[in-house]
Formats: structure tokens, C-alpha cells, sequence
């Protein structure tokens, strides 16, 4: 009896070891440092951040900010201005990244 009660000690405590084990790589992924990308069309903005995030999927949002709301299509004939977080600041998988752009014609409000 003795005997019994220590081999399901033993394995409910390796089982445990194991569930711990396994729980560590699904652990969040350590931040990353937001590049300057001001002055950038949105195409080099987009794939500098992409570049320093190890290529994760993370949405940059951009705004026309020198007109009426326009989607941005051709990442190429858009200016960066501004972004958020700022330059140095800290983005992770969850982090809403925002660029404020410019026609190239156009300036920086």
C-alpha cells in the first residue's frame, strides 16, 4: 500500500514538473523598441516595424492627416509625420501602432 501511494506521488509530481514545463513557452513575447519612422514613405514604415518585431504580424494603422479620411493604398505616396507609440517606446503583439501621414506634395500639419 505504501509502495502504491508513493508511485502515484511520484507521478503526480512529475506530471505537475511537466504542465509547468509546458506553460513557459506560451509565455508573452518581451516587448520591442518603436523605430523612428517619421519622414519614411508608409511602405519603409510599415517594413522597418515589421523588421524589428521578427516579422509578427502587428497592424500599423495610418491617417491622412492632411485631408478628408483616406484608405491607403499605395503605401509609397504616403509621407510618415507622426506615430504612436513614439520613437523608443515600447510595442508588443497587442500594442495599436498609428502613423499620421502626408501626401508627398503636401506638408506636416
Amino acid at each position: 500500500m505504501k509502495r502504491q501511494i508513493g508511485a502515484v506521488a511520484g507521478v503526480v509530481s512529475m506530471a505537475a514538473a511537466g504542465a509547468i514545463t509546458l506553460a513557459a513557452p506560451s509565455a508573452a513575447a518581451p516587448p520591442w523598441a518603436m523605430p523612428d519612422v517619421r519622414g519614411m514613405n508608409l511602405q519603409q514604415a510599415t517594413d522597418t516595424i515589421k523588421g524589428v518585431t521578427d516579422e509578427k504580424d502587428l497592424k500599423v494603422n495610418s491617417i491622412n492627416l492632411t485631408g478628408a479620411p483616406q484608405k491607403q493604398i499605395n503605401l509609397t505616396n504616403w509621407i510618415v509625420c507622426s506615430q504612436s507609440p513614439r520613437a523608443g517606446g515600447s510595442i508588443g503583439a497587442k500594442t495599436s501602432i498609428v502613423v499620421g501621414v502626408r501626401r508627398p506634395n503636401s506638408s506636416c500639419r
